[in-house]
């Protein structure tokens, strides 16, 4: 269905006990549920490597490739299973104007209030679901461009920058039933009614939010020897999107439930997830042991510590544990 639609498309007649009946759509047969616009999709990538110096010690690389975010994981999303005809799920709204005669009514009896509203409150409207029909193309753009230089025989420093772009992303929304948002001197404003009268909560489905991903890696990496051997990971990055939910409106508990999908890009800024710094530090020790048997000599042990600024704790650690035996 479209989202200003007054209710099921190619449906039939829906009725539930308390609530008005909603006519279904005249059209004889139901439409396909979703359709595979992804067959023609181009992916073109490529990637070089050169060794400027000729000696063996220095790489420098880089790539680009565009990868298709394919849309039927969100096409089974299961918003039909809590939507009108197949589920009773209705919702109220107070008057536009005057006291709100809904305060301390949903605790009380929110079942009550459903189907027998007070005076001056709408009767419960059911829910519905929108998807959009066909998909835009959904394509993440990824590239990079790192030097890697070998210090001594064994321990080398590569230092690369990492970008990718998503284009129609995911966008998926609790309630997409809002006003109409007019763009004024001011900024956008909300009021009025609300886009759809017939019905209530619409979960929408749609494709049309971008993301952008910027990051330096810096990576120190000591090859086993003598019996050690280590890594050092450092990663400075931003993460920026108009939508971070994807497979529900309340991916994140610091994001909205429902974005406004009409201009996205209104709420631009860092992703829900976005962790600037991340500073992973590990190593391999083989600790010598005494010779009980030739064939237990060595008994490697292990440790890892993971920092990120960005967190309450900022560094976990892992204890050295023996992992085997040599």
């Amino acid at each position: 269905m479209n989202i200003s639609d007054a209710g099921p498309r190619c449906g039939v007649q829906y009725t539930a006990p308390g609530f008005a009946a909603i006519p279904g759509g005249t059209c004889t047969s139901v439409g396909p549920y979703f359709s595979n616009p992804t067959k023609r999709n181009f992916e073109p990538r490529i990637g070089f490597a050169w060794d400027p110096f000729r000696d063996g010690k220095t790489s420098i690389r880089g790539g680009f490739g565009i990868y298709d975010v394919l849309p039927l994981p969100g096409y089974f999303l299961l918003q039909q299973n809590q939507a009108a005809p197949f589920f009773i799920f209705a919702s109220v709204d107070a008057p536009a104007t005057g006291p709100n005669p809904l305060a301390g009514h949903f605790f009380a009896d929110g079942q009550n209030l459903l189907i027998n509203p007070p005076a001056g409150v709408q009767p419960g409207k059911l829910s519905a679901s929108v998807v959009e029909h066909p998909p835009h193309r959904n394509y993440v753009q990824q590239w990079n461009l790192n030097v890697q230089r070998q210090i001594f025989p064994d321990l080398s420093l590569t230092v690369g920058y990492v970008g990718s772009h998503g284009v129609h992303m995911l966008m998926r929304g609790d309630d997409g039933n809002m006003t109409t948002p007019t763009l004024t001197s001011a900024g956008y404003m909300f009021g009025g009614p609300k886009i759809n009268q017939s019905l209530g909560i619409i979960r929408y489905l749609y494709w049309g939010s971008d993301s952008f991903y910027h990051a330096l890696n810096v990576n120190v990496d000591k090859k086993l020897a003598h019996g050690f051997q280590f890594q050092v990971a450092y990663t400075w990055s931003k993460s920026i999107d108009d939508d971070s939910s994807t497979i529900a409106g309340d991916s994140f508990s610091n994001g909205l439930n429902s974005v406004f999908y009409a201009i996205p890009r209104a709420l631009r800024g860092p992703s829900d997830f976005n962790i600037g710094q991340s500073l992973t530090i590990n190593g391999l020790w083989v600790v010598p042991t005494p010779k009980e048997r030739e064939s237990e000599s060595l008994v490697p042990s292990t440790s890892i510590l993971s920092c990120r600024p960005a967190r309450k704790s900022p560094c976990l650690k892992r204890v050295p544990i023996p992992i085997g035996r040599k």
